[in-house]
């Protein structure tokens, strides 16, 4: 066989290069020669028309070797990475398969892939489409980002009021900082270069935006609520009325604001960019989105701590009498002396004299750390809430889904026992997902549940293990497999950003209104 068209071993593997500079024959010749040259190289093949080399090497060479032997024979390398936006992604396990799937395309040289932001950056000259293919052979969904250096579509947000994150106040900045990167705040070509302003008659306020700045973004930058969710035109949580002036919208999905909304008036805050001078805006939506109950700050104490599972502690809080009202799925700030304040859901119904918990273990969180290791029944802790608004609505009278990934189980739970506690009899659906079968909880009390109300159904997905007895894959999949029309229906959805975003991707091609759609984001940053 040729050397020159010689497949490479088991033992070794194909890097390639795109290489600038090369005009000729002659540079081709010289690039070879001196790739070639490099210890630990095969083979080598460079093609003049896409200025590419493909190199055949042994698993040991660096790949810093190869770029000075191009270098040296006067020639460079193009070191620009690939970036793919992911979807589907929702914990570690799903970051290691991706980062072997991608690493295993000929041409990669490395490959990492980071949950929080859902992109894969691959460094090397691989083609393009297939990592896009190894994404998809691998279960998730992959497409270039923009290559301007930020991504069209940003993570889920968790800034502010409105939406439930694992992260308390004190890590706001360091959320921010994470989203900011890829978020919707990119100027418009010719935005005024005047500063331009918003009126919120609602409230009474003025504020002064950046040019080329979105409403939603100059809103949350001064700290003031605003219904939001994604914050990148695709879930409509953040309609407005356009009652003055005139903006400019980034692109969004029909689904977040129709063409006959646009007709009537109605922008999204999160795309809308002011164009001339000031502009004047409400929100759509109901006055009695935030639950009517007053926010309290109480000493309690711990009356009892279990482990539902091997990374989740249960734990009950004693309020001994002293009122503190909820709606189901809100949560509440827990602090505990010395250690950083953190917001969980309460997985109890209302009525109930006592608050219960469900606490994730988070890698080296003092906080959580200190609660699976260290907490002993009595132990006092000061309570701050309620907080949220993706609240069970009890005036729906259509059918349900609710979605819960992990310990986003709780808030669901509370929705679910809530409904039935109140005879609410539609259709209930609840999905949860989790990675592994040791990952599951609550199984026999949500099973005597649906023994007893024959409008609920459960069902438990896993995402990393085969399972005779189980649902397995995404848990989006299983919902978009069994629900084909959600028109009419109410969306709970609550657990990491990846799933969350998934989950409600395939709700709205389900056909789920945007204003059905209620989730809450457990975004949970590294804790130092």
């Amino acid at each position: 066989m040729n050397a020159r068209t010689k497949h490479p071993s088991q033992a070794h593997r194909v890097i390639s290069l795109q290489i600038e500079g090369i005009t000729c024959a002659s540079c081709v010749g010289r690039v070879e020669k001196a790739l070639k040259a490099v210890p630990g190289v095969e083979n080598a093949n460079v093609n003049l028309a896409t200025e590419r080399a493909d190199v055949v090497v042994t698993e040991q060479i660096e790949y810093e070797a190869l770029v000075r032997g191009v270098e040296q024979a006067g020639y460079s390398v193009s070191s620009a990475p690939i970036k793919l936006a992911i979807e589907g992604m929702i914990c570690a396990s799903c970051v290691g398969r991706l980062e072997r799937a991608l690493q295993g395309v000929p041409g990669v040289v490395s490959a990492t892939v980071n949950l929080a932001t859902e992109q894969a950056t691959i460094q090397g000259n691989a083609d393009e489409a297939l990592l896009v293919k190894a994404v998809e052979q691998s279960g998730y969904t992959a497409h270039p980002t923009d290559r301007r250096g930020s991504d069209r579509v940003a993570p889920i947000t968790v800034i502010g009021d409105w939406f439930t994150s694992g992260p308390f106040e004190s890590q706001k900045p360091q959320i921010e900082a994470m989203l900011g990167q890829v978020g919707r705040n990119e100027t418009i070509a010719g935005a005024p270069k005047q500063r331009p302003v918003v009126h919120r008659p609602q409230v009474g306020q003025v504020i002064d935006l950046e040019p080329g700045q979105t409403i939603l973004s100059a809103v949350l930058e001064k700290g003031i609520p605003y219904p939001h969710y994604c914050r990148s035109g695709q879930c409509g949580k953040c309609k407005s009325r356009l009652l003055e002036g005139e903006v400019s919208l980034l692109g969004h999905t029909e689904f977040s604001l129709s063409e006959e909304e646009k007709a009537n008036g109605q922008v999204l805050a999160c795309c809308a960019v002011p164009t001339k001078g000031s502009v004047s805006v409400e929100w759509l939506g109901p006055h009695h989105e935030k639950p009517d109950h007053p926010e309290r700050r109480l000493q309690c104490r711990f009356s009892a701590i279990d482990a539902a599972t091997h990374d989740i502690r249960r734990a009950r809080l004693a309020l001994d009498g002293q009122p503190f009202s909820f709606s189901a799925s809100q949560h509440a700030r827990l602090s505990l002396e010395g250690l950083p304040a953190r917001d969980y859901s309460m997985a109890n119904r209302p009525d109930r004299s006592e608050l219960e918990f469900h606490i994730r273990r988070v890698p080296d969180g003092e906080t959580s750390s200190f609660i699976h290791s260290h907490l002993k029944p009595g132990e006092c802790v000061t309570l701050e809430g309620p907080f949220g608004f993706s609240h069970l609505r009890q005036e729906h009278s259509g059918p349900i889904v609710a979605v819960a990934g992990g310990s986003g189980l709780a808030p669901i739970h509370s929705i679910v026992a809530t409904a039935l506690h109140l005879g609410m009899d539609q259709p209930i659906h609840v999905y949860f997902g989790v990675h592994t079968e040791r990952d599951l909880y609550m199984l026999d009390h949500f099973q005597s549940l649906v023994d007893t109300h024959r409008n609920l159904i459960f069902t438990p997905v896993l995402s990393d293990q085969p399972s005779a007895r189980y649902r397995t894959g995404m848990v989006s999949g299983a919902i978009a497999e069994d629900l084909e029309n959600l028109d009419g229906w109410k969306a709970y959805v609550v657990g990491p950003p990846p799933m969350v975003k998934a989950t409600t991707l395939v709700l709205a091609a389900a056909g789920l209104q945007s204003r059905n759609l209620h989730a809450d984001v457990f975004f949970t940053p590294e804790e130092h």
